[in-house]
C-alpha cells in the first residue's frame, strides 16, 4: 500500500467499480478491504471520490493508493442465471437410472480422504422420486492402489444406496471433474463408451481434477468384460 502518489501509471475513470482499503486511523481493530464502490468524480490522477453502490449519497474522497479496481470475475453473480439442476433433484434426470443399467461411482475410502475408489455397479432398485434414492450392486473395485478385483466381475462387492441431487459443473467430460480431494458423496456416471456423462451427488465442486486415462480404460474394459459374461 506504499503507493507513490506521483506515479500515475495506474488510473481510474468515473464509473469504475473499486474496493477501498480503510486507513489505520479509522479501523484500528479490523483492517480490511470493503466495497465495491463506484467512482463518481475524478479530482486528479491520484485523487477520487467514491460512493456506495446501494447508497450513492454516501461519498468520500480517497487516494489512489487506497483503491483497487474490481475484476469482472469478482462482481456478484445473478443466481437466477445458474442451472437449477446444480442445486436440486431432477426427476427426469434421475429417471434414466433404470433397473439393470450399469453405472460407475466414485467415493472416498473411509478414513483415507486422499484415496478414491471407482466402482462399477448395476441398478437393482431404480430411481424413486419420493426419496430420490437409487440402489446399486457394486461389481468391481478400481481403487488407485487396489486393482486386484478388476477381473472379479461376477460377485457383488457391496450394495450402495445413492441419492442423486446434483449435476457436476463444467460440462459432461468424464475426465474433467470426477477425481476430487474433497468428496462428501459418491459420483455417479453413465457408462457409455462414446460419451461418459457425469452425474453427481453432493460434493465439493471447487476442486478441478482429472482421472488418469488408465483408469478410464480399466472402467471400459471391466464394463465390456462383464457384459460378455452376462451373455
Amino acid at each position: 500500500l506504499k503507493y507513490d502518489a506521483h506515479q500515475v501509471d495506474v488510473q481510474y475513470e468515473v464509473g469504475d467499480h473499486v474496493i477501498f482499503w480503510r486507513p489505520n486511523r479509522e479501523n484500528k481493530l479490523g483492517l480490511f478491504w470493503s466495497g465495491p464502490y463506484v467512482i463518481t468524480q475524478k479530482f486528479s490522477p491520484v485523487s477520487y471520490e467514491i460512493a456506495e453502490l446501494e447508497n450513492m449519497e454516501n461519498t468520500r474522497k480517497v487516494s489512489i493508493q487506497h483503491i483497487l479496481r474490481v475484476s469482472d470475475q469478482l462482481k456478484p453473480v445473478n443466481a437466477d442465471l445458474r442451472d437449477p439442476r446444480n442445486y436440486s433433484a431432477n426427476d427426469a434426470w434421475g429417471a434414466q437410472f433404470e433397473y439393470g443399467k450399469f453405472v460407475a461411482f466414485l467415493r472416498p475410502r473411509a478414513g483415507r480422504k486422499w484415496l478414491r475408489e471407482i466402482h462399477i455397479a448395476e441398478v437393482y432398485e431404480p430411481y424413486c422420486a419420493d426419496g430420490n434414492w437409487i440402489s446399486l450392486h457394486s461389481y468391481v473395485d478400481l481403487g488407485a492402489n487396489d486393482e486386484a478385483h478388476c477381473n472379479d466381475l461376477t460377485k457383488p462387492l457391496a450394495t450402495r444406496r445413492l441419492r442423486p441431487e446434483y449435476r457436476t459443473l463444467g460440462g459432461p467430460s468424464f475426465t474433467s471433474k470426477l477425481k476430487r480431494t474433497s468428496c462428501s458423496g459418491p459420483v455417479i456416471l453413465d457408462l457409455k463408451p462414446e460419451d461418459m456423462e457425469i452425474l453427481a451427488t453432493g460434493f465439493d465442486l471447487t476442486y478441478d481434477g482429472r482421472i488418469p486415462a488408465k483408469v478410464v480404460a480399466e472402467i471400459r474394459e471391466a464394463h465390456d468384460a462383464f457384459l460378455k459374461r452376462r451373455t
